[in-house]
């Protein structure tokens, strides 16, 4: 019985041994990971000239779990940086904007990141108002996922910011015609609704504000230059869902300013980084018009092909 005894405790106790022999030590070794970061560059000499002194958020989440592990980083706006990160997989998300000028930087304050996740975290400041807003040609966003391990190889990984934001141009084919209303000194182009900020995971704004258009909002154009030239530009607008774009007529006078109607002519998704062109006739009728869509790259200079 003793024999039988010792027994058993040897082969306990070796197979303790053994499994104790077989576990993997746990480590928090980080690697460096490198990220070389340039802006949207843009040829088109109207664009190119719009520059401001822009700056850098990131931030990074692990890929499987959405959570946050690196908090917010204020860095200059193009050039490299490096984090150092356990082995994993992860999204690291940009967001480019003015730091100054149009209204005070964004603090950490500003960006919703209550629950620190990919899926839910929202950056939103006054800076980044779309929607009618001119300011919206300066933010720039892109985020990418990448891996880290021991073996990764010692090369910067590339990101390009994408504009979140396109160039409209509305051009109407009988202007020299078209039925205006009585009274018309004029014409501004609106794209509706207003939202602010910007989704991380979706890289677009996807809430809205209860804000209405203003004045400040309109790209007037007058009643003279338009039956001439036909078109109301210098409007940008940031992608995003569900939006309309409407010819506003607008009275002027010293005493104040009177909309005396307005015209729908789009409905439907803004996409970012384009020149869009909408172009149809407005012709006698008070209703909404259908005009045509066409898209080119901001980088594209030339004529635009319509169908």
């Amino acid at each position: 019985m003793k024999k039988l005894l010792f027994f058993l405790c040897a082969t306990i106790l070796f197979a303790s041994c053994s499994n104790d022999s077989e576990e993997v030590p746990t480590t928090n070794k980080t690697y460096k990971v490198t990220f070389d970061v340039s802006n949207f560059s843009v040829d088109v000499k109207s664009l190119k000239a719009d520059t401001y002194n822009n700056q850098l958020f990131y931030i990074i989440y692990e890929k499987e779990t959405g959570k946050g592990v690196k908090g917010w980083k204020f860095k200059e706006m193009v050039g490299q940086l490096t984090e150092e990160l356990p082995e994993g997989n992860y999204y690291i998300a940009f967001i480019s904007y003015p730091t100054g000028g149009m209204s005070s930087p964004p603090t950490e304050g500003a960006i919703d990141v209550k629950d620190n996740n990919f899926y839910t975290d929202y950056f939103e400041n006054p800076p980044t108002w779309i929607m009618g807003n001119m300011g919206s040609r300066y933010i720039y966003y892109e985020k990418v996922d990448f891996s880290v391990a021991a073996n990764n190889p010692d090369v910067p990984i590339q990101v390009t910011l994408q504009p979140m934001w396109s160039e409209v141009t509305v051009e109407v084919t009988d202007a020299n015609t078209c039925s205006l209303p009585e009274g018309t000194t004029t014409i501004g182009c609106v794209i509706t609704p207003f939202y602010s900020g910007i989704s991380i995971a979706e890289g677009i704004p996807t809430r809205g504000s209860e804000a209405s258009w203003g004045w400040g909002d309109l790209c007037n154009t007058n009643v003279d230059k338009f039956r001439e030239h036909k078109i109301v530009t210098d409007r940008h607008a940031t992608a995003g869902k569900d939006v309309t774009v409407k010819l506003v007529f607008v009275k002027q006078i010293a005493t104040g300013d009177t909309v005396l109607g307005e015209r729908e002519i789009y409905k439907g998704n803004i996409e970012g980084g384009k020149r869009i062109t909408f172009r149809g006739a407005l012709g006698k009728t008070t209703t909404s018009a259908t005009f045509k869509v066409s898209l080119a790259d901001l980088t594209d200079g030339g004529v635009i092909p319509f169908d």
